[in-house]
């Protein structure tokens, strides 16, 4: 969504600084879910019960809509495309993973940012990057990326108004 985001800002003639991806992939046929649902049913029930202590708290017909939510996201993901991006990137990638993909996600988004693509390894799994230990990892990275953007952003104004 930040990368879809960030291009349609950037078609409407905005100015887009800074583009942050967190453990993501580009979008595409590739993506459909629909054969790995009773998979993701597990994974999900794991992740609520991981963050609740129990998935039972929220009962089933909440879990039933998280599911329907799930698979509807996985469905429209599947039949979009992925913009192309005109700028740099950070990509966070969490390393506690078995998925190949993850580890190629820089490679798969090459077609897509026509920038450099800084990839940051985040010691954690995908489903934990809201954690306190790796929030503060992307927090302090992308704290000091926003200081570096506004220093040259103060030296560039203050350049142009020198005489020449």
């Amino acid at each position: 969504v930040a990368h879809a985001m960030a291009a349609r800002l950037q078609s409407e003639g905005e100015t887009v600084a800074l583009l942050a991806l967190l453990d993501s992939r580009p979008c595409g046929p590739h993506d459909s879910a629909a054969t790995r649902e009773p998979e993701l049913a597990r994974e999900l029930h794991a992740h609520v019960a991981s963050r609740l202590g129990d998935h039972s708290a929220i009962g089933e017909s909440q879990m039933d809509i998280l599911l329907n939510v799930l698979s509807n996201n996985s469905r429209i993901l599947s039949e979009s495309q992925s913009p192309v991006f005109k700028g740099d990137a950070l990509l966070f990638r969490a390393t506690r993973t078995t998925d190949a993909s993850s580890v190629n996600a820089a490679r798969a988004w090459h077609p897509h940012i026509l920038g450099r693509i800084d990839v940051h390894d985040v010691d954690c799994r995908h489903e934990d990057m809201d954690r306190p230990e790796p929030a503060a990892v992307i927090g302090r990275l992308l704290a000091q990326q926003l200081n570096t953007l506004t220093f040259q952003s103060h030296s560039q104004d203050l350049l142009s108004e020198q005489p020449i």
